[in-house]
C-alpha cells in the first residue's frame, strides 16, 4: 500500500475514481472538491483476498480497487469490467512498447475496442513528481497522462460527457490508446485502467506482439492498414512503401500518395564559345510539388562535341559514376554547373550548334514529367584561323657535291585571318645530306635546328605570302663512286600562333639529287705580248699559254685566234705535239691530249703597221679561245685577252723643225665637197743665199661624186709648217685665197686657205711661195696640210719634209 501510495498520488486518484464511479454505475463517488488525499479502505480485506498476482486492495463505493502485477515469467491477467486496476507493468526489456489497445483486449469478441479509461503513471513521470513533491506549484499539475479508449470516449459522449467535462474543467487531455501517439504499454509504468465493458471481462496482455496487418500500428511497424497488400503505401511487412505517407494515429493506418513536381532549367554560358574554349552548363533542379524527392538525379549530359571537364555545386551535388545526385529534395532549388571543353575540329569552316539534353528523376512519383527534361544549346564558333599552304623549288635541282643549290620557298596564307607570327622548317636532312646554309632574302629572323633552319617570317594577311631564299650546299660525301647520284629530300613544314584551319595543304617538298665528281680538266688560257708596247712598223711576240688544271685530261684540246685588221700576221711557233695551220687570218692549233697539270705555249708574231698621219698611241686588243671535247665544268677561264701598246714613230729633234701645235678643227669647219690635195716640194734645197725662195707647187681636184651644184661649195686647208719658213705669197688668178692665222696676230708656221667652187669647177693648180731663213738651222723642215675633205685621213692628212743644206 505505500509503494501504491509513493507511485498515485491520492489527489489524482480521487479525480480518477470519480470519474470511474460514474461510469460504472456501482461506484458513486462525490468528487472531493478539496486537494486532500483521499483514503482507500485498504484494510478493509484482509490478505486472504489476495488471489495469484491479482491483489484486491479494497473498494471505493460498489467497485472493488485491485492491484495486479506481473512476477517473472507472466504475461497476462484477466480483469473484470465494473473494477478499478492498480497495474505495475514490470521494467523489463520484453515487455513491447505499443498502443494500450493492442494490450488490452475483450475476451468476448477479439475486434471489439474495450470500453475503459485511466491514468498512466511512468517512472518518468514518478521522478518528476518526487522531484517537484514540495513545489507548490507543481500541485495542480499532473506528471502522468490520462487516457481513454475509442468506446469510452463514444459511449461517454451519449452519456452526458463527463470525460469531456472533465477534461473542459481540468485542462486535462485523454490521450487514445490506438495509436503510437498515445497512451503506450511501456515497461515500468503503472496504470489506473476503469472498465465498464458491455462485453464483460477482457485481458491485459504485456507479451503481445505486433501482428502487421492487423489494423494497430504497433512497435516495430511503420504502419498497419490491416491488410498485406502491396501497393497501397503500406507494405506487406507494415513498412512505408516509397512515394507514400502513413499515418499512426489512425488504426488502421490511412496511406496517402507522396508526389513531387521536379522542373529543370539549363542553360549556357557563354552562348558561344570558341573552339579549344571551355563552355560551362548552368543546371538548376527546383520541387514544386508537395512531398520531398527522394534520391533526386541528373545524369550527366554528354554533349555531342564537348568534353567534360569538372563540376561545380554551391548545393550540396555531387557527380559521380556519370549522374549528378541532388539528394532529397524538399521544396528548394539546387544548382550545378559543368564545365566542358568545346573540342577543337580540322577544319573548322563554319559554326556549329552543340545541345546538351538534360533529365531529372527521383524515387518518390513525379506529378508533372512534361518538366523533367530540357535542351540547352550552344554555338562552337571557329577560331582565328589561318590555312598556310607552302611550295618550293630547288634550281638546280641535279647539282655536283659541294655545289651550291638555291632553295626558294614561298609561304601563302589562304585563309580568313591573319596569320601571326609565320614560320617555317627547312629540313634539308642535316648537315650529312645538305649544309652551309645561307639566307639570301625573305627571313626576318632564323634558327639552326638540327635538320636545316628555322625561318620567321612577318604576320601574313589573309591571301599575303613571303618568298625565302636560301642557299645550301650539297654534301660532299667522303666515299662515293665517281657519277654516282644521290637524292636528297628538301622539306617544307609551316606554322604560326594563328590556328590552321586546313593542314593539308602545309606540307610541300623537292627532291634535289646531287652527284659525285667525275674527274674532269679544267682548261685555262692566258695571253701576253711581248714587248707590250711597240712602235708602229715593228713586230710583237704573242704568246697563249694553256694549262690543264684540272683532274681530268683534255681531249681533243684547240687554240683558236683570229688575227685583228689592225696586225699583221708574221709567224707562229707550235708546241711540241701540237700543230697549227693559219688560213684567211685565223690561227687553229691542235694538242690532242691535254694531261692534268700539263701546259702548252703557241706563239705568234705580229707586225704592227705603220699608218699614215699617227699622233696617238692606239691600244690594240687580242683575245683567244681554248676548247675541248671533255667535259670542262669551268668553262670561264676558256678566253683570254691581252693588249698591245701601239705608238707613233718618233719624230727626229735636234735639226728636225716640227710645226706649230694648233687646233685646226675651229678653222676647216665641216666637210662640204670631196676633194684631194698635193703639194710637191723639193726633197732638197741648197741654200745659196739669205732669204733664198721656196716655191712649192700645189694642185687641188675635186673628187668623185655629184658635180657641184648652183651653189656654192667651199673648199678649205690649213698648212702648219716649221716656223723657220717665211710664207710670202700664192699664184694669183685660180680663185684660191691664202692668207695668216689668224687674222691680226698670225701663229708662225701658219696659214689658211680657201676657194668656193661652182658647177663645172673641177680643180685648181697654183704654187705657194715661201723664203728660207738666212741660214738653214734645220736640217729637215715638216708640212702638213689638213683640208675640210672627206678624202682625206684625219687627223694627219697629208705630210712632207724638206731637207736643207746651208751655205758651205
Amino acid at each position: 500500500m505505500r509503494l501504491f501510495q509513493l507511485y498515485f498520488p491520492a489527489r489524482w486518484i480521487a479525480r480518477l475514481l470519480y470519474l470511474a464511479g460514474f461510469l460504472t454505475l456501482v461506484i458513486f463517488l462525490v468528487y472531493a472538491g478539496n486537494r486532500s488525499d483521499i483514503p482507500l479502505p485498504i484494510d478493509s480485506e484482509s490478505s486472504a483476498a489476495l488471489q495469484g498476482q491479482v491483489i484486491v486492495l479494497g473498494r471505493r463505493g460498489n467497485a472493488p480497487v485491485k492491484k495486479v502485477t506481473f512476477r517473472s515469467g507472466e504475461i497476462k491477467e484477466t480483469l473484470q469490467s465494473g473494477a478499478i486496476y492498480l497495474v505495475e507493468v514490470p521494467d523489463d526489456p520484453a515487455v513491447p512498447v505499443m498502443p494500450l489497445d493492442h494490450a488490452i483486449r475483450s475476451i468476448g469478441n477479439g475486434d471489439h475496442i474495450v470500453n475503459y479509461f485511466g491514468y498512466k503513471y511512468s517512472s518518468a513521470d514518478a521522478a518528476e513528481e518526487k522531484a517537484h513533491r514540495t513545489d507548490p506549484d507543481f500541485q495542480s499539475r499532473f506528471p502522468g497522462h490520462f487516457f481513454a479508449s475509442a468506446t469510452a470516449l463514444a459511449e461517454d459522449a451519449q452519456n452526458g460527457g463527463t470525460l469531456a467535462a472533465f477534461s473542459a474543467r481540468t485542462g486535462m487531455v485523454f490521450q487514445p490508446t490506438n495509436n503510437m501517439g498515445g497512451a503506450l504499454l511501456e515497461p515500468g509504468s503503472q496504470y489506473m485502467i476503469v472498465a465498464n465493458d458491455s462485453f464483460g471481462d477482457f485481458i491485459f496482455n504485456i507479451r503481445t506482439q505486433a501482428v502487421c496487418s492487423d489494423g494497430a500500428v504497433s512497435s516495430g511497424e511503420a504502419c498497419d492498414d490491416g491488410d498485406t497488400d502491396s501497393g497501397d503505401g503500406c507494405s506487406a511487412t507494415c513498412t512505408v512503401e516509397s512515394g507514400w505517407t502513413c499515418d499512426t494515429v489512425n488504426n488502421p493506418s490511412i496511406c496517402t500518395q507522396t508526389n513531387a513536381d521536379l522542373s529543370l532549367s539549363t542553360y549556357f554560358d557563354p552562348a558561344a564559345a570558341q573552339r579549344g574554349n571551355n563552355a560551362v552548363l548552368h543546371i538548376s533542379v527546383t520541387n514544386n510539388g508537395p512531398s520531398a524527392a527522394a534520391n533526386t538525379i541528373v545524369p550527366l549530359p554528354a554533349p555531342t562535341g564537348l568534353t567534360f571537364q569538372t563540376y561545380d555545386s554551391t548545393t550540396d551535388v555531387s557527380c559521380a559514376g556519370g549522374n549528378c545526385n541532388f539528394g532529397t529534395m524538399s521544396s528548394e532549388t539546387k544548382s550545378l554547373t559543368i564545365t566542358y571543353l568545346v573540342n577543337a575540329i580540322s577544319p573548322c569552316s563554319a559554326s556549329a550548334t552543340i545541345t546538351a539534353n538534360t533529365s531529372v528523376s527521383s524515387d518518390t512519383t513525379d506529378s508533372d514529367s512534361s518538366n523533367n527534361q530540357m535542351q540547352a544549346s550552344m554555338t562552337a564558333t571557329c577560331p582565328p584561323s589561318a590555312d598556310l599552304s607552302t611550295s618550293v623549288t630547288a634550281s638546280p635541282q641535279t647539282a655536283l657535291q659541294g655545289s651550291d643549290i638555291t632553295i626558294t620557298t614561298t609561304l601563302t596564307n589562304n585563309g580568313p585571318s591573319t596569320a601571326v607570327n609565320p614560320y617555317f622548317y627547312l629540313d634539308v636532312g642535316g648537315a650529312t645530306e645538305m649544309n652551309n646554309i645561307r639566307i639570301v632574302s625573305g627571313c626576318a629572323s632564323f634558327d639552326t635546328t638540327a635538320s636545316g633552319i628555322k625561318c620567321y617570317v612577318s604576320n601574313l594577311a589573309s591571301g599575303a605570302n613571303q618568298t625565302v631564299v636560301v642557299l645550301a650546299a650539297a654534301a660532299v660525301r667522303s666515299t662515293c663512286t665517281p657519277g654516282s647520284a644521290s637524292a636528297h629530300y628538301v622539306n617544307i613544314y609551316p606554322g604560326s600562333d594563328t590556328v590552321d584551319g586546313n593542314t593539308a595543304n602545309d606540307h610541300s617538298s623537292v627532291t634535289v639529287t646531287s652527284t659525285c665528281p667525275v674527274p674532269s680538266p679544267d682548261l685555262v688560257l692566258t695571253a701576253s705580248a711581248s714587248p707590250s708596247s711597240v712602235e708602229r712598223g715593228n713586230n710583237t711576240v704573242l704568246t697563249f699559254h694553256v694549262t690543264n688544271s684540272g683532274q681530268g685530261n683534255a681531249e681533243n684540246t684547240q687554240l683558236s685566234y683570229s688575227v685583228q685588221s689592225s696586225l699583221t700576221y708574221m709567224s707562229y711557233t707550235a708546241p711540241n705535239g701540237g700543230t697549227c695551220t693559219f688560213s684567211n687570218n685565223y690561227l687553229t692549233c691542235t694538242f690532242g691530249t691535254l694531261y692534268a697539270g700539263s701546259g702548252k705555249d703557241v706563239n705568234v708574231t705580229v707586225l704592227v703597221p705603220t699608218i699614215s698621219s699617227c699622233t696617238a698611241s692606239q691600244n690594240i686588243s687580242v683575245s683567244a679561245n681554248v676548247t675541248t671535247t671533255s667535259t670542262d665544268p669551268n668553262t670561264g677561264n676558256n678566253y683570254a685577252t691581252t693588249t698591245i701598246g701601239a705608238t707613233c714613230p718618233a719624230l727626229e729633234t735636234g735639226n728636225f723643225s716640227p710645226v706649230p701645235n694648233v687646233n685646226v678643227g675651229d678653222i676647216l669647219g665641216t666637210i662640204t665637197s670631196p676633194s684631194g690635195t698635193t703639194l710637191t716640194p723639193p726633197s732638197n734645197i741648197l741654200q745659196t743665199s739669205a732669204s733664198q725662195a721656196l716655191n712649192i707647187p700645189m694642185t687641188v681636184a675635186m673628187g668623185a661624186g655629184p658635180p657641184p651644184d648652183t651653189y656654192r661649195q667651199f673648199y678649205r686647208m690649213v698648212l702648219l709648217f716649221s716656223p723657220e719658213l717665211t710664207f710670202t705669197g700664192y699664184d694669183q688668178g685660180t680663185g684660191l685665197q691664202c692668207m695668216p692665222y689668224p687674222t691680226g696676230s698670225p701663229i708662225p708656221g701658219v696659214i689658211q686657205c680657201e676657194k668656193p667652187f661652182l658647177q663645172g669647177d673641177y680643180g685648181l693648180n697654183t704654187t705657194l711661195h715661201f723664203t728660207l731663213p738666212p741660214i738653214c738651222i734645220a736640217d729637215t723642215y715638216q708640212m702638213l696640210v689638213y683640208t675640210n675633205s672627206n678624202l682625206q685621213i684625219s687627223p694627219r692628212d697629208y705630210f712632207r719634209t724638206v731637207s736643207c743644206t746651208p751655205p758651205q
